[in-house]
Order: structure tokens, then sequence, then C-alpha cells
């Protein structure tokens, strides 16, 4: 039995610290109206602040210019800019120097440590695991106006009250049915590449496969033909080829913060046209530079009469097994013809569910409303729920069918935590104002 009298309270409770959140966490710190930082708290599992380092190569960009961080479009003057960061780093005229919009990956990962390191330091809590949030129903009351949090830090099991829920722990792996039952060291997902392929003995040949046809996929081929002449490269994928990106200025206005209005304003019928139409802005698309490189490479491969990266089509993957090897039955899907690769390794290019909701949620997925099987939110992105939870939920990254294609990148961050921020001081006021009227009710 919890001894409520012993768990700490919160007014606010984020799970998950990536870009998401800590632009939530910004806006919270710079708009102290109702919440000071000993009312809310934000929790990682993590020991600290990484960004896909997974995909971490030299020399990989940002496909946004650096305007878009964690605040400037909601506070152009913030101290939490990526321009003050540079300035604080001591860089920022080389930045300026070096003739790039974009930074670097390695460079942004930095920038939000830097970002966490800033906040208030009693506000942030890292390696700590979040097992499950439950609706909280005080005694003798069948609607729960709070939630319980059992979280794990080092060996001890905690719990935390909180009134209201931000949830922003980004997208899990996507891994397509039939790899899920193989040797997880034979079969990689692109989020783990960087830390797994370091341990690979690159002294024999090595045959990989890299199963997509996005900007993942094209990384992988890339890194992987510079890292050793030993390494076969089987490049599978249902299209034709690697398709450029569009990032022309009309197509990117999809990614203003005023299309969320317009997409939200839609029936689903609408807004599943429009998703269709923008597709190709954002998945399976490759920046055109790195086509150009991948192509120059193959090329000169060619010249040399060296065959290491064979690009494999319009394939359908039939079956996949592991016994020593990772054995894939590839069907051609305009010919029908059907061949067999035995490979080292598998790496999978295949993007992120975001759709799914994070395990630690179970108890509270009765309550929570869906349409067509789509988590429902409003304009704000909270979750709509039953009667049963009166505690705002909140949810970043996970409502593209709703909000639009902007939601799951980083191009909305500043505006999209200022509207959860103002939603949140809406919920406190209207609480407020809702106990000022019991008390005159009781005094008369």
């Amino acid at each position: 039995m919890i001894n409520v009298n012993n768990i700490v309270r919160k007014k606010i409770v984020g799970i998950g610290l990536g870009p998401s959140n800590l632009s939530l966490a910004i806006s919270l710190f710079e708009d102290q109206k109702m919440f000071t930082p000993e009312e809310w708290l934000f929790i990682e599992k993590n020991k600290e602040v990484s960004w896909h380092p997974g995909m971490l190569f030299e020399g990989a960009r940002l496909q946004v210019p650096f305007v878009k961080d964690l605040v400037t479009l909601r506070n152009p003057t913030s101290y939490f800019s990526f321009l003050n960061y540079l300035k604080d780093k001591g860089r920022l005229d080389k930045f300026i120097n070096n003739n790039h919009s974009a930074p670097t990956r390695i460079e942004y990962e930095d920038y939000l440590k830097w970002v966490s390191e800033n906040l208030p330091q009693q506000s942030v809590k890292m390696g700590t695991k979040v097992l499950r949030v439950e609706p909280f129903y005080e005694e003798g009351k069948d609607i729960a106006t709070t939630l319980l949090i059992t979280y794990q830090h080092d060996d001890s099991i905690n719990h935390i009250l909180t009134e209201q829920l931000i949830v922003g722990t980004g997208g899990a792996p996507k891994i397509p049915n039939v790899f899920r039952n193989l040797n997880k060291e034979q079969v990689w997902h692109s989020s783990s590449f960087k830390n797994n392929i370091k341990d690979i003995n690159l002294d024999n040949k090595v045959k990989v496969g890299i199963i997509g046809s996005g900007q993942s996929a094209a990384e992988i081929i890339n890194y992987l033909h510079d890292l050793s002449p030993n390494i076969d490269m089987y490049s599978i994928m249902r299209r034709p080829s690697f398709r450029p990106e569009d990032d022309s200025p009309f197509v990117n206005e999809v990614f203003f913060p005023q299309h969320v209005d317009f997409m939200y304003g839609l029936s689903e019928e609408k807004r599943q046209a429009v998703l269709d139409d923008y597709w190709h802005a954002n998945y399976s698309a490759v920046n055109i530079d790195l086509i150009n490189t991948l192509y120059e490479k193959l090329y000169e491969d060619n010249v040399k009469n060296i065959d290491r990266l064979k690009i494999l089509n319009y394939q359908e993957i039939l079956k996949a097994t592991d016994n020593n090897q990772i054995d894939l039955v590839l069907k051609n899907t305009l010919n029908e013809e059907v061949i067999e690769l035995n490979l080292d390794l598998v790496v999978l290019a295949t993007g992120y569910d975001r759709v799914s909701l994070p395990s630690f949620l179970k108890d509270l997925e009765s309550d929570l409303c869906y349409k067509n099987e789509n988590l429902q939110l409003s304009r704000n992105y909270r979750v709509e729920t039953t009667d049963n939870i009166l505690a705002p939920i909140y949810i970043q990254g996970m409502s593209e069918s709703i909000h639009g294609i902007t939601n799951t990148l980083l191009s909305i961050l500043p505006i999209r935590a200022g509207e959860i921020v103002d939603d949140l001081l809406c919920n406190t006021n209207a609480e407020n104002q809702q106990d000022i009227s019991v008390k005159q009710l009781v005094m008369a």
C-alpha cells in the first residue's frame, strides 16, 4: 500500500527530455506566471540528454536552419537560443564564417545538452525510468484529478503525483514483422547503428543489407562505403531509387506553424489527402547532395571494376531467417523474380513508430479516446479522455494525422511548447477559479 503522504507532488511532470520536452521546459522556465521551477519536473531515462546517437555521423547536418532551434520562433531574445549557445561556447564568429545555415547533428546534440544543463537542475531528473502511469483516485472518489507515476532511479522505486502530464519520449524504432524474432546481434535498427558497427571485425569481407530508401539508409551506405573496402553493401528498397527531398520554398510552407491550424480544421479524409500530397517532403526522401555523392562513389567503383554497392529496387521481403547468417528471400514486385541473399548483417533504416503509446501508459489506455485507431488530441495537444480522468495529459510528436506532417519534426517545437504551456495555464486558472467559487459558496 502506497502512503500518499510520503509521495512527492508536482503540478506538472514531463516524461522524456528530448527536443520536444526541452523546448517545453524552456517555455515553462521563461513564463513563470503560474508555475515556479519547484512545481514542475522532467524525467529522462538516460543519464544525459542524447539525440539519435546511432546516427551522429561526422559532418552530417540537420535539414533545418539554426533559427529553428528550441525557442527562437517563439522568443527570439531567449537565453536558450542556438545563437546564444554559440556565443557561450565561443564559436559564434566561426559558425557564421563557416557559411552553413544548418548545424551538424553532433553540434545540435551538444546544444541540447547545453540547454538541459542551464535549466533549473531541481526540475530535471536524469537516469530515471518511468515504469507506469495510472489514474489516482482520492479516497471516496471515482474521478481522477491526479496521476500516479511510478519510476525507478538507480535501485529504488519511487512515486510522484502530478496534476498535469506531458509525454515527449519520441518514436520507437519501427521493426518490420519479418525481422522481429531474428538475432539482434545481426539485425539492427538504424537508431543503434553507430553503437553496434564499432564492434564488427572488418578484417574479412562483411556483407551488409540496408533496408530502406530514405535519408538514414543513404547515410548508412555512405558511411559504410568509406569505413572499409571489406564491406559489400546491398541497398534493398521497395521504391525504384533514392528520391530527392523537396525542400523548395513553396513546399516548405507546410512546415509553417499556421499550417497546423489549417490541418486541424480539415475533415479526417481531407487531412489524409494533404498528408499524401506532402509525404515526400519528409519521408523516403534524401538530400540531393548525398544522392550525388553516392552516385559518384558508385561510378568511381565502376571505373575501378569494383562492385561493392548493389541497388536492389522494387523488392518485397518474403522471408528472413537467421542461421549464422541472415538469409533473405526477395521478390521483385515488377517481374516477380525471386532471389536469395546471405548476409552477415542487416540494418533497418525503416523509421519510427509514432502512433503506438509508450508501454508505461498502458494503465491509462482504457480511458484514452481513439478514432479509427488514432489517438484523439485537441488543437493544443491534450489527449481526449473519458470522464473518469480530469488530469490533463499532453502528448508531443504522435499526432501527425491530426496536426500535420510537421508534428514529428523540429520545425514547430517552440510554437507547440508555447501553446501547451498556455493550455496548462488555462487549466490552472480554471481550477483556481473553481476553488474560489467553492470557498465563496461555503462562506455564503
